[in-house]
C-alpha cells in the first residue's frame, strides 16, 4: 500500500478502501488505494501517478462516494488539505450502507457474473477440443468424399471438371454432361439408399409433382419481374 517505514497515526488498514483516481473517455481507467477518514476526506495509501503538481502519498484530498450506488468505488478529489487544515461544508458524497434490496441487487448481479466468468471459462477450455472435433469431422467428410470418388470412377463413370465449381444452370450443360450428372445421381442414390424400395409409379408422381412445382415457381417470378 506504500506504507512508510514510520507508520503515521492517521493509517489504519482496516479503513484502506480502492477509489478512482481519473476518469478517461468516461471510463475509471486508474484508480488505487487511499485510507477513508469518514469525514469525507482520505489520505494516499499509495503514490497516485496524476503528473507533476499532483497529490503525493499521504495528502489528504475529499472522498466522493455516490449516493445512489453504495457498491460502487468512490471518487478523489484534487482539492489537497494542509496539515491542520479542516474540511467544511461538507454535506454530500458520504459513505451510506446500502439497503437489504440493494444488498439482494448487488449478490444476484454477483452471482451472475460469477456464472458468466465460469461458462467463459469452460468456452475457452473446450475451445482447443471443438476445433479437434471439428478437424476430425472435416477429415472423415474428406475420406468419405475420396471413397465415393474412387467408387464412381470404378463404375466407369466421368466426374465432370467443374463438379466443385458454382453451379451452373441447366441450359448451359451440354446433352451429355446432364447424362453424366443423371447418372451419378442415380448411382450414389442407388448406393446410399439400397434399403429402401421405389415403384415406379411413385416416381413418375414425384415427376409430375415437380413439374407442377416448377412450373408454379416460374409463374410467380414471371409475374414479379413483369413490369406493368
Amino acid at each position: 500500500m506504500g506504507e512508510t517505514p514510520e507508520t503515521p497515526d492517521w493509517y489504519d488498514e482496516s479503513k484502506v478502501v480502492r477509489a478512482i483516481f481519473a476518469f478517461e473517455n468516461g471510463r475509471s481507467d486508474y484508480g488505487g488505494h487511499v485510507v477513508d477518514l469518514g469525514d469525507g476526506t482520505c489520505r494516499f495509501a499509495n503514490k497516485p501517478l496524476l503528473g507533476e503538481g499532483g497529490p503525493e502519498w499521504g495528502d489528504r484530498v475529499d472522498l466522493f462516494y455516490h449516493p445512489c450506488a453504495p457498491f460502487d468505488r468512490p471518487m478523489i478529489g484534487y482539492r489537497i488539505y494542509g496539515e491542520g487544515e479542516e474540511p467544511v461544508g461538507r454535506s454530500f458524497g458520504l459513505r451510506r450502507e446500502p439497503d437489504e434490496e440493494e444488498i439482494a441487487e448487488h449478490e444476484k448481479a454477483k452471482e451472475a457474473r460469477e456464472c458468466r466468468d465460469i461458462d467463459e471459462n469452460f468456452a475457452r477450455m473446450n475451445a482447443p477440443f471443438k476445433a479437434m472435433e471439428a478437424e476430425m469431422k472435416a477429415s472423415k467428410e474428406f475420406i468419405r468424399y475420396c471413397e465415393l470418388s474412387a467408387w464412381v470412377k470404378d463404375q466407369n463413370l466421368k466426374v465432370p471438371d467443374d463438379l466443385h465449381d458454382e453451379p451452373r444452370a441447366r441450359t448451359d450443360q451440354t446433352p451429355e454432361e446432364r447424362k453424366d450428372t443423371k447418372l451419378f445421381l442415380l448411382a450414389a442414390a442407388a448406393v446410399d439408399y439400397s434399403d429402401i424400395e421405389v415403384t415406379d409409379d411413385e416416381v413418375q408422381a414425384k415427376i409430375t409433382k415437380r413439374k407442377q412445382e416448377d412450373a408454379e415457381a416460374d409463374g410467380i417470378l414471371k409475374a414479379l419481374t413483369t413490369d406493368d
